[in-house]
Order: structure tokens, then sequence, then C-alpha cells
């Protein structure tokens, strides 16, 4: 994303994990990227064993939906929360990993 705040909070997350001591690796797409390109990079993650989490970086490129993008997203490394189904287990009460 070219959105500052995006870029901002993407350095914060680097810099966290660094001071604890987890890998980082932001990958980044072309600022005008299709919803095919994202999700095709997420499914990628989401075969990928050695990456353990995602996190989305909002505001996602015009014509992308979100939600569709989160929903591709593996549940379990959903980092943030917001794939439907971890969305669904925190209205449940269940806040088990």
């Amino acid at each position: 994303s070219d959105n500052p705040g995006a870029k901002y909070y993407a350095r914060s997350q680097g810099k966290a994990c660094a001071e604890v001591g987890i890998d980082y690796e932001l990958r980044r797409l072309d600022p005008d990227a299709a919803q095919g390109e994202i999700i095709a990079e997420i499914q990628n993650i989401n075969a990928d064993d050695s990456v353990s989490g995602v996190i989305l970086l909002m505001p996602v490129p015009d014509g992308v939906n979100a939600r569709q993008v989160q929903q591709a997203m593996r549940p379990d490394k959903d980092v943030e929360g917001v794939h439907p189904a971890n969305i669904g287990r925190l209205f449940y009460g269940d806040f088990s990993l």
C-alpha cells in the first residue's frame, strides 16, 4: 500500500516482531494489484508451512473486495482475527487459539 498509515503500521509490526524474536517479512504487491493477484499471494502464504501468520494491510487497492481477500486467508494464520470464522468464534466467546 502507498498509504502512509499502512506503511507506518507495517514498520511498527516489523519493529515489534524484532523486539520479541519473531521473524517478519513484508510482502509488497503492486499498489494497483488486482484482487486475483492478492488472493494468489494469500494462497501461497497459506500453503507455506514456514509462515505462521498473515496480516492484510489496509486499505486494499480500489476494486479489491477486502472481505473476499480476508476470506482467502487460512483462519489459523489470520493474526488479526479478521477471517469470518475467527470473528464468529469471538462472537460466541471462543477465545482459544
